[in-house]
């Protein structure tokens, strides 16, 4: 039997851009290619949330800060790590 993808936006409500994947019972590869990659943006989608939580929460660091810090790690008098 093939492998069969449903792009089912009812399986997960409110949760925008969700796959949900209906395939064979069977252990074919394509079954195992396919769900690494619905679990691995299902990770990326909940690190994209997070990171912007962050964002919204005004937990950020400036670039100009990093870039600094970055640029001191060579010398002889490294800053700290911006915070």
């Amino acid at each position: 039997m093939p492998a069969v993808v449903q792009n089912s936006k009812k399986a997960k409500a409110g949760c925008p851009g969700f796959l949900a994947v209906q395939i064979c019972s069977c252990s074919c590869p394509v079954k195992q290619a396919l769900t690494a990659w619905v679990d691995q943006e299902e990770e990326r989608r909940r690190l994209t949330v997070e990171a912007l939580a962050y964002i919204d929460s005004g937990r950020v660091i400036e670039h100009q800060a990093v870039q600094a810090w970055a640029d001191s790690l060579d010398s002889d008098k490294p800053l700290p790590l911006p915070l």
